[in-house]
C-alpha cells in the first residue's frame, strides 16, 4: 500500500514530563505546559504576575 499524504499531528509529540498548569485571572484563563522539574518556579512566577494557579497536573 502507498501513503498518498501525510497531515502531522500533535499526537506524535511526547508529553511525558510536563505539567499543565491552568490558571485563572478576572475573566481570563491560560492554560501554561512545561517541564515538571520546572512546574512549582512557574506557578511562582504566574502567581506573582497575578495569575491563580488553579490546578497543576502532571501529563
Amino acid at each position: 500500500m502507498r501513503q498518498i499524504g501525510y497531515v502531522p499531528t500533535w499526537r506524535g509529540k511526547a508529553v511525558i514530563g510536563q505539567t499543565r498548569l491552568y490558571c485563572s485571572k478576572g475573566e481570563g484563563f491560560r492554560l501554561v505546559e512545561v517541564p515538571t522539574e520546572q512546574a512549582a518556579n512557574e506557578a511562582k512566577r504566574l502567581n506573582n504576575r497575578g495569575w491563580r494557579v488553579d490546578a497543576a497536573i502532571p501529563v
